[in-house]
């Protein structure tokens, strides 16, 4: 009560300095506009699931977070897994399909190598060809060179996909 006029103007100025600072504090977007900001905190410790989630990420990129990972016990068992479950697919209705697709470890192969592979090497032999002729010139050959599949080259097997893909000895192992 001594000093009203204080009290009044010392309120005045703080509650401008409030809505200055306010003001500015909605102007700068105080809301989280990216969601993947406002995801708890990763556990510490590795869930198996969360491993083998990320080695098949490896593999088959996202296709394998909306799926379901079967393993058989032998390579020559995933061919007619996979014709049975293509099948059961097939016959479910429309609007109830249990899946959309099966992916194998044999669709990380490459389809008709012995047609491409001659393919590459009938396009090897024409540049070679053309380089020897001298149509193609020493430092245009050394980038195309570069860039040429190796002469011999033979289809890709299981074997030859990368470790974190079981092979046939190793294929219980859960990876993919």
């Amino acid at each position: 009560m001594r000093f009203p006029r204080a009290v009044i103007a010392a309120s005045l100025l703080l509650a401008a300095l409030g809505g200055v600072l306010a003001v500015r504090y909605l102007a700068g977007g105080p809301m989280e506009n990216d969601l993947s900001n406002t995801r708890n905190k990763p556990v510490t410790s590795e869930s198996s699931s969360r491993l083998l989630t990320r080695r098949v990420d490896k593999v088959v990129g996202r296709l394998g977070q909306d799926g379901v990972a079967i393993m058989v016990d032998r390579l020559d068992q995933v061919l007619p897994l996979k014709v049975e479950l293509d099948k059961r697919r097939e016959a479910a209705p429309e609007d109830r399909k249990p899946f959309q697709r099966v992916v194998t470890i044999f669709d990380l192969l490459p389809t008709d190598q012995e047609k491409k592979l001659e393919l590459v090497g009938e396009a090897r032999e024409r540049l070679e060809r053309a380089h020897r002729r001298g149509i193609i010139g020493a430092s245009d050959w050394a980038e195309i060179e570069k860039n040429l599949p190796r002469a011999g080259m033979a289809p890709l097997g299981i074997d030859d996909l990368p470790p974190f893909v079981p092979a046939e000895e190793d294929a219980t192992t859960p990876a993919a």
